[in-house]
């Protein structure tokens, strides 16, 4: 399985970690009024197997998360509590940030 994530940078510190899972890349979610667009010009940096995740997310202050296998896996890893986890339609995401 794999992940497309992207790393944005403040200054020479990774800030953010823009991870989902490759199938639901350039996606727009919409469950009611709200909307999640998965957008290529925010999640496509590079393409990297599921299990690289959890040593990317131990760098970041904050990572947004979406699909099944991005979001299990950072639980899975200790970095998301279940209960944090939100949906649009069936597609879950999460937002970490480290204090």
């Amino acid at each position: 399985m794999f992940v497309y994530v992207k790393i944005y940078y403040e200054g020479s510190d990774q800030s953010v970690l823009a991870v989902c899972d490759e199938e639901i890349l350039g996606m727009v979610l919409r469950e009611g009024d709200v909307v999640l667009d998965v957008s290529k010009d925010f999640f496509n940096g590079f393409k990297t197997h599921l299990d690289d995740l959890p040593h990317l997310l131990e760098g970041v202050n904050s990572a947004m998360l979406v699909g099944n296998n991005a979001v299990r896996k950072a639980i899975e890893a200790g970095y998301v509590h279940p209960e944090a986890v939100l949906k649009v339609g069936q597609v879950p995401y999460a937002y970490l940030v480290k204090i």
